[in-house]
């Protein structure tokens, strides 16, 4: 004979079976995973922690910030999903030569001849000596095979869509 249960265990599972769940709708509407498919990657790390929050937005240098792209036809639709490093910041100023990108005279990397062979581009072409302007960023990949700001130049806040926190 099966023994009966009393109604005030039932009550308190199903109050903490409520928490439970109205934890995990919190912290799936703040974070999600994002995972890098590609074989050749910008940045070190294939599994990211997403933070959506719009505090977890706040620009820093050196973070890594997930944001949709804009004017990168034909390579890249509007909208797709990016996870780059911020690298300069409104004021910073930015010189892209043969040489390749530095910020406040500090080298971030040279031009990949591959990149700028499949992108129909030189190094002259993408020659500039500028300050980042107001509400933009410029987002680079801390590898070689990069393709990033060094090519096509600033994102703006609207685009920045999370903050990425290397897990794996």
């Amino acid at each position: 004979m099966a023994a009966r249960v009393p109604g005030r265990v039932w009550l308190q599972v199903a109050v903490r079976c409520a928490l439970i769940a109205g934890c995990v709708v919190l912290f799936a509407s703040r974070f999600s995973f994002g995972m890098s498919a590609q074989k050749q990657t910008c940045l070190p790390y294939s599994i990211y922690l997403i933070d959506k929050a719009t505090s977890a937005r706040t620009p820093t240098r050196g973070a890594i910030f997930a944001f949709r792209s804009r004017g990168l036809l034909p390579y890249f639709p509007d909208g797709s999903a990016f996870l780059k490093q911020m690298a300069g910041l409104p004021g910073d100023h930015v010189k892209v030569d043969g040489e390749g990108l530095r910020i406040n005279d500090i080298p971030m990397g040279a031009l990949n001849p591959k990149i700028l062979a499949a992108t129909h581009r030189t190094a002259e072409q993408l020659a500039r000596d500028e300050t980042v302007p107001p509400n933009e960023y410029l987002m680079i990949g801390t590898t070689p095979e990069s393709y990033d700001g060094r090519y096509w130049g600033y994102v703006d806040a609207s685009q920045i869509t999370a903050r990425a926190y290397p897990l794996w």
